[in-house]
This record gives structure tokens, sequence and C-alpha cells, in this order.
């Protein structure tokens, strides 16, 4: 698994792939509220994202299927907020699914991984930050 492609934004350990795609192109993905924006950590690493408390209930993450079931019935309040990432010890690990939104707009996520400081980043979600 190649980490840090161009298209890929970097947000400490974990990677949000193919996020730099989506800031000029309409939701495409859960029922139309989002974006499939896989997300990869390296080996034995673990990270923690979540959207910033100000876009809670506008902007949410969908890395599981009961998640996407949800988002597909309710829309973008049903998204979860919060979600915990853990690699395999041997190798790279990445997890579909992606982001979803209330309207285009630059999202605030956060990422904290370990001892790390936690990362604070601006991502273009259907609209140039």
């Amino acid at each position: 698994m190649r980490l840090g492609a161009k298209s890929d934004i970097v947000l400490d350990l974990l990677i949000l792939r193919g996020a730099r795609n989506v800031a000029s192109r309409r939701p495409d993905a859960f029922n139309s509220h989002g974006y499939k924006v896989p997300v990869a950590l390296p080996a034995r690493a673990g990270a923690t994202l979540s959207v910033s408390r100000p876009l809670r209930g506008r902007v949410g993450l969908v890395y599981s299927l009961e998640t996407q079931d949800r988002v597909n019935a309710r829309g973008v309040s049903a998204a979860d907020r919060v979600v915990r990432f853990t690699s395999c010890p041997a190798t790279p690990t990445g997890w579909p699914g992606g982001l979803v939104i209330d309207r285009p707009r630059c999202a605030t996520l956060v990422v904290k991984a370990g001892d790390r400081p936690q990362i604070r980043r601006r991502v273009p979600l259907g609209r140039p930050c």
C-alpha cells in the first residue's frame, strides 16, 4: 500500500485517500450525501478521526456498514462523529468508507494518533478550501 499520493490528504499517520479530488465534485456516494474517501494507516499504528465540534451533525464519518445504512436512511446527522482505526501489526491497513456533508463546505477534521499532538486540518468537501 503506497502512502501519501498527491491526491491524498495526510493527517499525521492517517491518510485520507483521494480526498483532494472531491473539492470540485458533487456528492456521489452514500445516497448522494458524500464522498468515498478511504483511510489508511501504516503498520502498528492507531488513530482517531473526528469531526470538529461546530460541524457535528453537518459533516459525518461513514466507515462501517451499520453507519452507511443509517446515513442512507436518515441522512448526514446519522453519521459517526468519531471513528478509531487500528492497523494490523505487520502491514499497512486501509478501510473503505467516506465522508458525508449537508452541503459543500470546507470541513475541519481532527486526528489524534497515540502520544502525538492532535492535528486539525481543513478538508475540501465539494468546494475548495
